[in-house]
């Protein structure tokens, strides 16, 4: 039962994908399925990552206050680093052999990412006066793009096969 479902998800996936291809002028090949399909995971595992970060991030700022939002991303960050980690390696990345090299590749892209956030967080917050409850939302929204090509390309050494755009 829990094959067909899944089957028939994946279909319907298969052909909304290829509609959005095809709004963008191009044709949905094996290999851009696949890479969307990979994006689509990486998206799922970062919920995750993003729930922990997030519930650590309100429990410090409703714990300790608000002035201190920096460093209680900063540590909200931290905790959700290792088990994305994990949950890549496990679900988005499982053709990659992995070592403790690839740890590092990853939490170096985390780094930069976590760099991201955080001038996104200070532009938010500090110059335009978002709310500090919605800016981490924002910040992560346009910084997960960037986070899933560093660990495919970096982190994992996904390449891009000769010939594909």
């Amino acid at each position: 039962m829990f094959h067909k479902i899944a089957d028939a998800f994946r279909a319907w996936l298969r052909r909304a994908m290829a509609f959005f291809f095809r709004l963008a002028g191009r044709e949905l090949t094996d290999e851009s399925y696949e890479n969307a399909l990979q994006f689509v995971r990486f998206l799922l595992v970062g919920l995750t990552g993003s729930v922990v970060q997030l519930v650590v991030f309100y429990l410090l700022v409703f714990r300790f206050g608000r002035g201190h939002y920096l460093w209680w991303n900063t540590i909200a960050y931290c905790a959700c680093v290792v088990d994305l980690y994990f949950w890549n390696r496990a679900v988005v990345f499982t053709g990659t052999k992995t070592n403790f090299g690839t740890f590092l590749r990853s939490c170096a892209c985390y780094v930069a990412t976590y760099a991201m956030q955080q001038g996104l967080l200070l532009l938010f917050v500090d110059v335009l006066h978002f709310s500090q409850i919605v800016s981490p939302l924002l910040a992560m929204f346009c910084s997960t793009p960037v986070n899933f090509v560093l660990n495919k390309v970096f982190a994992f050494g996904e390449k891009k096969k000769e010939g594909t755009v």
